[in-house]
């Protein structure tokens, strides 16, 4: 399994238009870990920046101030005192916790239009087996019944 990620994620990384990757999943399954200390610590060795939005305060703070990409990453450079340029690595983790920069959340921060959105428990107040789902018609009309939508 380890193999198949770390394939998708090269393939990824080498594609010469690539956007921005967003690693989604069930919790505690080891995304940060694939992430971060497998593909991160290979790929990009001095070249990554970690941050993680439910621990650090001040970064999240100042994301939800701005949904302004180069302010965003002029801060983080300072924060860090590290240039991030074109080779960066940045990897945004519990981003679902600290990272509500606007209405669209991530996907709109990074200009990222998905066929489908799910939301998770925050609709539901935490409740953890509630969400909701939303996306392009042609795609969510399937999800009704399977039947489409004609209108």
């Amino acid at each position: 399994m380890e193999r198949n990620a770390i394939e998708n994620l090269l393939q990824w990384k080498n594609h010469p238009h690539r956007k921005p990757l967003i690693v989604w999943g069930a919790r505690q399954v080891g995304k940060t870990y694939l992430i971060k200390e497998i593909f991160a610590e290979t790929y990009y060795p001095g070249q990554y920046i970690y941050i993680d939005f439910k621990a650090e305060d001040e970064m999240r703070a100042f994301c939800e101030q701005t949904a302004n990409a180069k302010k965003i990453t002029e801060y983080i450079s300072l924060f860090y005192g590290r240039e991030v340029n074109a080779q960066t690595l940045l990897i945004f983790d519990e981003v679902v916790t600290g990272f509500r920069v606007a209405l669209s959340g991530a996907q709109g921060f990074f200009d990222v239009v998905p066929d489908l959105t799910i939301f998770g428990k925050i609709v539901a107040g935490g409740y953890p087996a509630a969400g909701g789902v939303g996306g392009k018609r042609e795609y969510a009309g399937i999800m009704a019944a399977g039947l489409g939508n004609k209108g």
